[in-house]
């Protein structure tokens, strides 16, 4: 495909994968087959800004976090080190290039070791990339993760070369970390990270032990507190925002003073993620503060309801959103997505609530679907979501007026 582009260029070469389409275009053979290399005269410090990295935007507007060098190399060696990396290694990064581009190249590079590039999210396309390459390390949502253990329940798949599923970008539930590991008899290794904290910043322990919903431990060279709304760093149990320290984490967003301030204070990047951790300094994720609701006074996390739903056995993906609610000001809607052929009422899936949760976390209103809204990296487009709902109720408002 890109020897066929017109790209204009000066000042530089345009190297081609495949037939040139150009004369004057160069082909990797031709780079490789070189015997001298000049060096590029560029000095380069380490707080030189590399690229503006995006958040997603999935629960906003997005941000340009403005990245280092420093950022970067600090947050690879803490990849590096904290899931036990080697030169050995073939990874798989399956965010999509334009978020968090240097996921994608920075630990191969850092370690000599061999990145595979696909530019296909089906479950088949990436099974084949992982057989044909020996992929050992894959970075992927937990939806991508989904797929594969639906995919395998109709396909004889063989994942042996991979010992790392890194699974971050969004919460990862027990039941699949269960289900990945039963098809595929490898482990989910669920991180947590960010664009601010220039990747993963938090990581199961890789030969460790795996503890349900947690997001594991810190990574090296961070610092990660629970902080209340008084500014008080919390102990353990106590439910709080997530604030990051460390030489990985971006400084500020760029022409965004407000955001800076808001999130970029003394140091510590405030994520806006509420979380707990245990007397052992694992971590566990609750829910955004945008997302947390309250259901007649009382603190609803959509994550606990979420987890309890993808428990269920004809249910495939749910996630539950807030919507307005005139008698307890917010509720629970949960939208689902059942498993093929599954057959299911929206009463069955309440009385299945019930028995595990206290009755004001049931969903109010439940809605199926047949899939969710995802990025092109497979995260929940939570944002698009509340929009219909915050839509939906303006109509039914307007209507009864």
């Amino acid at each position: 495909m890109l020897s066929m582009l017109k790209l204009p260029c000066s000042g530089g070469e345009i190297i081609v994968i495949g037939k040139k389409a150009e004369d004057h275009y160069r082909t990797w053979e031709e780079i490789f087959v070189q015997h001298t290399l000049v060096s590029a005269d560029i000095d380069i410090e380490q707080n030189d800004v590399v690229y503006l990295n995006l958040t997603s935007g999935i629960t906003g507007i997005p941000k340009a976090a403005i990245t280092t060098h420093a950022n970067i190399y600090w947050n690879t060696l803490s990849a590096v080190e904290s899931l036990k990396l080697s030169h050995d290694d073939v990874h798989l990064c399956m965010f999509p290039v334009f978020g968090h581009p240097h996921e994608l190249f920075a630990r191969p590079l850092f370690m000599g070791g061999t990145i595979v590039l696909i530019d296909n999210i089906s479950p088949k396309a990436i099974v084949r990339a992982i057989w044909n390459h020996g992929v050992t390390c894959m970075m992927a949502t937990a939806s991508i993760y989904l797929s594969l253990v639906r995919y395998y329940g109709s396909h004889s798949l063989n994942l042996k070369t991979l010992r790392i599923a890194e699974s971050g970008g969004m919460h990862t539930s027990s039941t699949l970390v269960q289900n990945f590991r039963e098809s595929f008899k490898v482990p989910i290794v669920p991180v947590w990270g960010s664009t601010e904290t220039a990747g993963i910043s938090l990581v199961s322990p890789v030969d460790g032990l795996y503890r349900p919903n947690s997001t594991g431990k810190p990574c090296a060279y961070y610092e990660i507190k629970i902080v209340g709304e008084d500014g008080r760093e919390l102990g353990p149990g106590e439910i709080g925002e997530m604030a990051i320290k460390g030489p990985a984490v971006c400084s500020r967003y760029y022409g965004n003073p407000e955001e800076t301030a808001k999130h970029m204070r003394d140091g510590w990047f405030f994520t806006g993620d509420l979380a707990k951790k245990d007397s052992d300094n694992y971590f566990y994720f609750i829910s955004r503060k945008s997302r947390m609701m309250k259901v007649a006074g009382l603190k609803v996390f959509p994550c606990e309801i979420e987890e309890v739903l993808n428990n269920h056995p004809d249910i495939a993906e749910a996630v539950v959103v807030k919507v307005p609610d005139r008698s307890r000001g917010e509720a629970p809607k949960a939208v689902i997505v059942l498993k093929d052929g599954a057959e299911i009422g929206k009463s069955e899936i309440r009385e299945y609530c019930k028995e595990r949760m206290s009755r004001y976390k049931v969903p109010r209103v439940i809605e199926f679907r047949n899939e969710l809204p995802k990025s092109p990296g497979g995260k929940i487009l939570y944002r698009k979501l509340e929009r219909m709902v915050d839509s939906a109720f303006a109509k039914a408002s307007a209507d009864k007026g």
